[in-house]
């Protein structure tokens, strides 16, 4: 999504799978039971574009930029007010005490890292790319191990910009979880600010051999920004037209509208194809993250954002829908996830780990490390059928950051989600992180957000 951001930060320059039993429903009671304002510590997080984030423990969390130096990740300190959920503080940091903040062991460009989990079993994290389409797991100081994620040949064909935006785990449920940001191309047609398509999505889970279980159809929201757009557009070219007429630039508009053409011919000199789809830049909608929690549930974190032709008004809209997958039925699934149970919540079967779920670090016999022969997994990349069960869902909490005048900057772009620590009334956090295009010109900032979920 670096594109629609792209104009974003020029302007600011100048500026339901059908009907679940009533026992399974029981299982969708969790709620929101208060959104903390947005923080910010631009004393002690150095600017990034954050855009994943898992916890290690109560103190540390793993945190990943997709335009960092590096294949690697950063290491934060967060510490927080156990009986308000506030965080007290923030910082770059790193959990053994040497002042380390990046590792990158293993050096390499980076791969558009998007999303990070934190496998406690295991003392790794993983990391998705968006750009390679691929996921490793890194030791601790930032070395690959040499395993990967087993991904189904169908997600190659996403595009560069919306591929796995995000990832997922829980120890619990022995699941992984990762969709693409937007819709495959070949499942169907992507979503923009005016053509009203709700975005198509694979929710994909892989068992802790890294081999992929069980695949289910996720639909976005349609597009909620066409009529503004239209009318924002629409009034922002009369006065444009004008001011022209009359000599005039009109308060700064036809500047504006000069250098985000100016960007996004940069952006889009990569081909033909996409330089067609200029009038959609300021514009992105895709799941930027998922939670995955202890009963087999996903939160699933849709984000829309545009950015009228007057700038002033530019929001980003974030919705949080609770999902249930054993509610529905998967489209795809392995021999492992018919024995393991739709919904994720039994133990990686077919690890030779056992009972506990906790495949060894070696891998299975199906080479979880890319290296070894793996098993087939051919349906997982079969075009959506017809008439395929859609995830249900629910929303539980909607939030808007928005450009409400030329000075007003808190505008946020959240890409990174997990869980935090536990409250003293026994309530859990889950924290957000959003993209700063590295504190864009003084302008951006670092934020996050705290929520109490119940």
């Amino acid at each position: 999504m670096k594109r629609s951001f792209l104009f974003f930060i020029a302007a600011l320059i100048v500026a339901g799978c059908g009907k679940s039993s009533s026992a399974r429903a029981q299982v969708h009671e969790l709620n929101i039971e208060k959104a903390l304002e947005q923080q910010s510590f631009p004393l002690t997080v150095t600017h990034g574009d954050y855009s994943g984030i898992s916890m290690i423990d109560e103190s540390h969390y793993a945190v990943v930029s997709d335009k960092s130096a590096g294949d690697g990740f950063f290491i934060f300190e967060i510490k927080f007010d156990k009986k308000s959920g506030k965080i007290l503080s923030a910082s770059n940091s790193s959990a053994d005490g040497t002042g380390v903040s990046f590792f990158s062991a293993g050096g390499g460009v980076n791969r558009d890292a998007e999303g990070i989990v934190y496998v406690p079993s295991l003392k790794t994290v993983f990391i998705s790319g968006e750009a390679d389409k691929a996921v490793y797991e890194y030791d601790m100081r930032g070395a690959r191990t040499g395993r990967s994620f087993n991904i189904p040949t169908v997600f190659s064909g996403a595009s560069s910009n919306s591929g796995f935006e995000s990832l997922a785990y829980n120890a619990n449920t022995h699941r992984f979880w990762t969709t693409t940001e937007s819709t495959i191309p070949s499942d169907g047609a992507q979503a923009t600010a005016t053509n009203g398509v709700q975005n198509v999505l694979r929710f994909q889970s892989f068992d802790e051999n890294l081999q992929p279980v069980a695949q289910y159809v996720y639909k976005m929201d349609a597009p909620s920004a066409a009529d503004a757009v239209a009318a924002e557009n629409k009034a922002a070219e009369e006065k444009r037209a004008n001011a022209v007429k009359n000599g005039g630039s009109g308060d700064g508009t036809g500047d504006l509208f000069s250098i985000i053409m100016s960007v996004a011919s940069q952006v889009l000199s990569k081909s033909p194809a996409e330089k067609g789809a200029a009038v959609d830049m300021p514009y992105a909608m895709g799941v930027s993250e998922l939670l995955a929690l202890d009963d087999g549930l996903l939160i699933v974190l849709e984000r829309e954002f545009y950015i009228p032709s007057g700038i002033v008004g530019a929001r980003v809209v974030c919705k949080l829908y609770l999902v249930n997958p054993a509610d529905c039925k998967p489209i795809a699934v392995s021999a492992a996830g018919s024995s393991a149970g739709s919904s994720g919540r039994a133990s990686a079967a077919g690890s030779s780990a056992g009972s506990s779920g906790r495949a060894s670090a070696a891998g299975s016999s199906a080479g979880s490390s890319g290296n070894g022969s793996f098993a087939d997994i051919s349906q997982f990349s079969a075009a959506i059928p017809a008439d395929a069960p859609v995830l249900s869902k629910r929303l539980l909490y909607r939030f808007t950051t928005a450009l409400k005048s030329p000075n007003d900057f808190k505008i946020a772009n959240y890409e990174g989600m997990c869980l935090g620590p536990v409250l003293s009334n026994g309530n859990r956090t889950v924290i957000l992180i959003s993209d700063s295009q590295s504190g864009y010109k003084g302008i951006l900032q670092d934020w996050f957000k705290v929520l109490e979920i119940k």
